[in-house]
């Protein structure tokens, strides 16, 4: 397992690793100016960029080939690991709320029940 990981991180580049924490910065940015909220987009950068990682030497250990070059290829697998990444947030951070909501609405019952 550890084998893997290595094998993975061994493919990518100081260079390749420096333009994909470039483009998820950018696009907490931009996620900065759609939710109004500094917290979160600071706090889902490194999920970003691990997101982008993951889909990058998922390409190159594939040899899957989206575009002719190397630059073309880092933007788009950052692309694609940063819109997977904030569709798993989204949908943990949707969980959550759930969760909340009904065990605020499990506390409100037994008060009602209790001055009842």
């Amino acid at each position: 397992m550890l084998d893997q990981f290595y094998k993975m991180f061994l493919l990518i580049s100081e260079r390749d690793l420096y333009m994909i924490i470039a483009l998820c910065s950018i696009s907490a940015v931009f996620l900065r100016e759609i939710i109004q909220s500094t917290l979160i987009s600071v706090s889902v950068i490194p999920a970003f960029v691990v997101g982008s990682i993951v889909t990058l030497s998922l390409f190159r250990q594939n040899s899957i080939l989206v575009q002719a070059g190397d630059d073309n290829q880092i933007v788009v697998a950052s692309a694609l690991g940063v819109t997977l990444s904030f569709l798993i947030l989204a949908i943990i951070f949707d969980l959550i709320l759930g969760l909340t909501d009904w065990r605020v609405r499990s506390m409100m019952k037994r008060r009602q029940k209790k001055d009842v």
